[in-house]
């Protein structure tokens, strides 16, 4: 036994030596440091954008590149009107309206033209009203052979004669037309006129291409949301929904517009056709005035007095809590368009010094700055097909 533990003892010298030359082949070999957890550096940068933009600049309509390069004068009579830009689905014409200045700038007559932008020709005058009528929003048909617009005329907030969209009070209404691209007689679009008499404004085309939103109303101030069924050549009126301005998504049959919101304010509500309840988007102190769906349709920009906001849709949910906020001190901008990738928004710029009015392009990532594209530019509006 006594020589058994002899042996045990002699042996543990030699495994701690042993040990001791493991430790130290191990420290001569070099470790690698751990890998670090800290995220890499990522420069955020704005694509190029080759998609044609349409704006109107000193009374005529501008076409150019995404970036403001390239810039075309379309010439046509009269001084175009810049509510009243409208692409194509296929994004090779472009339709607007213009109104002879030398007579009445409020009366018209008003005249439809169409440039076939892709060709680079001139635009064509497929149709002249009437003084004291005059045009209001077009929107193409959904293979582009037609123009849809209402032509309707009454008087101003001064009680002046005033045609279309110039018109706050309305008298004559020639109803909802579909104008032939090419020219020629205009046709009804709807069998039965609205309740309310009143003309169809604003009208813009679903994504299925199968009706169309717009707002039905004896003034502006008492206007309320209309659904035109193409097919079925007939309206339905929704007396509780107050709008001024509609819009649909461009991948869902919602609808968003402007109603009342909190002091008789402009609010931002979405909207599905047939649901008995809608989703206010914003309700501010300020009184909204422009807005527009993303290419996507998961986010909306909205003007909101001084400020320039951009609504994120969360789980397809309304309202939503991620907003962003792109703002310039001492500055009014409308007219949001966004870019087809939906990473950045050109806008109307205004600044309350008086200077003239320009278009810039905001990125959502509110670190980089915002820059002119077009000076004295109103109204921008990108090509996005359907």
């Amino acid at each position: 036994m006594l020589q058994r533990n002899a042996l045990r003892w002699a042996a543990i010298p030699l495994l701690a030596g042993a040990c001791a030359a493991a430790t130290i082949g191990c420290r001569a070999r070099p470790v690698p440091p751990p890998p670090s957890r800290a995220r890499p550096e990522t420069k955020y940068e704005l694509r190029p954008v080759t998609t044609p933009l349409a704006c109107v600049k000193e009374g005529a309509v501008y076409v150019m590149d995404g970036e403001g390069n390239n810039q075309r004068r379309l010439s046509a009579p009269g001084a175009a009107v810049p509510e009243s830009l409208a692409w194509s689905p296929d994004t090779r014409r472009l339709a607007f309206w213009t109104v002879d200045r030398t007579q009445d700038p409020l009366a018209g007559p008003f005249r439809l033209c169409v440039a076939d932008v892709a060709s680079n020709g001139d635009p064509a005058v497929i149709y002249t009203s009437d003084r004291g009528l005059g045009g209001d929003v077009p929107v193409f048909s959904p293979n582009g052979a037609e123009v849809y617009a209402s032509v309707y005329g009454g008087r101003n907030d001064e009680g002046k004669t005033a045609g279309g969209l110039f018109a706050k009070q309305f008298s004559r209404d020639l109803g909802l037309l579909g104008f032939p691209v090419g020219g020629g007689r205009p046709r009804s679009l709807i069998d039965r006129r609205p309740a309310t008499r009143g003309p169809l404004r604003w009208p813009d085309l679903s994504p299925d291409g199968k009706q169309l939103v717009a707002i039905s109303g004896q003034s502006v101030a008492h206007g309320h949301l209309a659904i035109i069924d193409l097919a079925a050549r007939d309206t339905q009126e929704y007396r509780d929904r107050a709008a001024f301005i509609a819009q649909w998504c461009p991948r869902a049959l919602r609808v968003a517009y402007l109603g009342p919101g909190k002091d008789r304010m402009r609010g931002l509500r979405v909207w599905t056709p047939g649901a008995t309840t809608d989703a206010v988007v914003a309700a501010g102190l300020q009184p909204l005035a422009t807005f527009a769906w993303s290419p996507g349709g998961r986010a909306i920009a909205y003007t909101d007095g001084w400020r320039y906001l951009v609504q994120v849709e969360q789980r397809h949910q309304w309202p939503s809590r991620l907003r962003k906020s792109l703002r310039t001190p001492g500055a009014v901008y409308l007219w949001p368009t966004w870019t087809p990738d939906g990473r950045a928004i050109v806008y109307e710029y205004h600044q309350t010094s008086g200077a003239q009015s320009v278009l810039k392009r905001d990125s959502l990532d509110t670190t980089i700055a915002a820059r002119d594209l077009v000076a004295g530019g109103v109204r921008p509006l990108f090509a996005v097909s359907r």
